[in-house]
């Protein structure tokens, strides 16, 4: 009976791939990260191999953890594991006194812990992808028109650039903005300046959401970006 380690490694790589790597994101918590790890522990040399494979072409969702879960997390899998990990989402930072009575902008600092938390474990880090979907922290930039405050939304964006950067390894920022909360043109430019790729607005069906819940989000959303800037 041919034997699986009897195949050329490159092969067994794909099979690993297509066993191990999720098309979208790995969610920690979920069904299919426990069924990845299940075929981590087949072995001593499927982990060895397999592990290589998961962590390092996996997108890891941090985003809706604590940051107390995320640091259990990275304790769990291990330095080696650890530094695999290529890819992480996180969500945007959210922007507080961008309204007009307030000059600057500040930050909500969770995003600078959670990502000291990434640097300390992920050496190897490449791409950050900022979310909008967790914190809705892209909404005052999407209220305010650029012309109104363009000195105050770069200094902002330039605020969460040096968030970013925290971690020296990474190369590549994405932006993945919604369609009910999507930067215009202008802050596009701006975030385009800083080397970011902005994502086209993700369809919010496309996790699952009925066109009335995203109608509802959209509503919600904007209603809470008006009692911001009006209280």
């Amino acid at each position: 009976m041919p034997n699986f380690f009897d195949l050329p490694r490159e092969l067994r790589d794909q099979i690993y791939r297509f066993c191990v790597v999720d098309s979208k994101s790995v969610h920690t918590w979920t069904c299919s990260y426990q069924v990845a790890a299940g075929l981590l522990c087949v072995s001593k040399t499927v982990y060895r191999e397999a592990s290589s494979v998961f962590y390092s072409q996996n997108i890891f969702d941090f985003g809706s953890r604590h940051l107390d879960q995320v640091a259990r997390f990275l304790d769990h899998i291990g330095p080696a594991n650890a530094e695999r990990i290529r890819h992480i989402i996180v969500p945007f930072p959210e922007l507080r006194g961008l309204d007009l009575g307030h000059p600057f902008a500040s930050l909500d600092n969770r995003l600078a812990i959670l990502l000291a938390i990434v640097r300390g474990h992920c050496p190897r880090l490449r791409t950050i992808t900022a979310s909008h979907w967790y914190w809705h922290g892209l909404l005052p930039l999407c209220l305010i028109p650029y012309s109104s405050r363009p000195e105050a939304i770069t200094i902002a964006l330039t605020l969460v650039d040096s968030q970013f950067r925290v971690v020296p390894s990474v190369r590549e920022i994405v932006v993945e903005a919604y369609d009910y909360g999507d930067p215009n043109d202008e802050i596009r430019r701006e975030m385009a300046r800083l080397g970011w790729t902005v994502s086209a607005g993700v369809k919010s069906t496309a996790y699952g959401l009925s066109l009335e819940e995203v109608n509802s989000a959209r509503i919600r959303v904007q209603n809470e970006g008006r009692n911001c800037f009006c209280g």
